[in-house]
């Protein structure tokens, strides 16, 4: 069995865990689900969304270290060819890596956010509930150009499958963060 090193903290993914084993509601597990992302990223912030499919939109549900202010511009996203990694990767189901928001056709619809968030960077990965049907997106945001390195792939394709789990075993967040 080959030993994969996910760089993760144990007690942050023990308190994950735990909130989704409770079965209360995907909120809190999701909230740490981000924080776990950005302890092992450098200089990221972690959102979860929700794919809303009667809409065609995604709903931010998670960004424990974004401002209330910020959060409010990741609600209602169309999910449309242009605006943005986590539309993309709905679309093309799979991963979405974008090194530099200020050139890729992905983020050319979604200048605006660009220039009032200074997103520069962001990679997003769909979350596929147990029937493969996409229940949302969790994306690493970066205020630098860049890419992932493998090791950050496998964090975001592992917390994409926490996050999975706990929408599946917790539902809907009740509320979004405040």
């Amino acid at each position: 069995m080959t030993h994969i090193n996910l760089d993760l903290d144990h007690e942050l993914l023990g308190d994950v865990l735990q909130s989704i084993a409770a079965r209360k509601n995907s909120q809190l597990p999701l909230s740490q689900i981000c924080l776990l992302l950005e302890e092992i990223t450098d200089c990221c912030v972690a959102l979860v969304m929700r794919f809303d499919t009667a809409a065609n939109t995604l709903q931010l549900v998670s960004a424990p270290s974004l401002s209330s202010q910020m959060r409010q511009l990741f609600t209602g996203i169309t999910v449309d060819a242009g605006v943005g990694s986590c539309a993309a990767s709905i679309l093309n189901r799979d991963l979405v890596v974008v090194s530099d928001t200020l050139t890729d056709p992905n983020w050319l619809g979604a200048q605006e956010l660009v220039r009032k968030t200074g997103v520069r960077a962001c990679w997003s990965m769909p979350i596929f509930g147990a029937d493969q049907n996409i229940l949302g997106t969790i994306s690493l945001s970066s205020l630098k150009p860049g890419a992932p390195d493998q090791a950050v792939i496998r964090n975001l394709t592992f917390c994409a499958r926490l996050a999975a789990i706990a929408l599946q075993l917790c539902g809907d967040p009740v509320t979004p963060e405040e």
